[in-house]
């Protein structure tokens, strides 16, 4: 089981999901793939530690999350769980508006892999020192059962 904790505004990960470990549900034997649309001019820059936004949003990490942040509030953005964790790793300038604008993208290709789709957007983001102002909410839809 990963711990997080938050000591002194810093934020501490376990060791068990790694932000450089992709999920199994989106490695690249599954075929899956981000497309990063208008936005491939600022895809696979990389930040601080050397990662690109692409690499952590696929993570173990990343991806339980969101996830959590979807089960636990369906109602409010679920990229508002991870910028603590996206600040962490891959630093401030994650927060440029078109920057932003492509974690957006890229959570709604992930959320579709696990039956998560878009619903609503432009939604208020209401936490506080949040450095996303709006989100996207999604749902859930059940699998095809043949």
């Amino acid at each position: 089981m990963n711990v997080t904790t938050e000591k002194r505004g810093t934020l501490v990960y376990g060791n068990l999901m790694s932000i450089s470990v992709p999920h199994p549900q989106l490695t690249p034997d599954k075929s899956f793939q981000l497309d990063a649309g208008s936005f491939s001019a600022i895809a696979g820059a990389t930040y601080k530690g050397g990662l690109s936004l692409e690499q952590v949003m696929i993570s173990e990490a990343f991806v339980m999350t969101v996830i959590g942040g979807y089960v636990a509030a369906p109602s409010r953005p679920p990229i508002v769980a991870a910028h603590r964790l996206l600040r962490h790793v891959l630093g401030e300038k994650i927060f440029e508006p078109r920057v932003k604008q492509l974690s957006g993208r890229y959570l709604r290709q992930i959320l579709d892999c696990f039956n998560i789709v878009w619903r609503k957007g432009g939604v208020e983001v209401v936490v506080k020192n949040s450095p996303y102002s709006t989100g996207s909410v999604y749902q859930a839809v059940p699998a095809d059962v043949d």
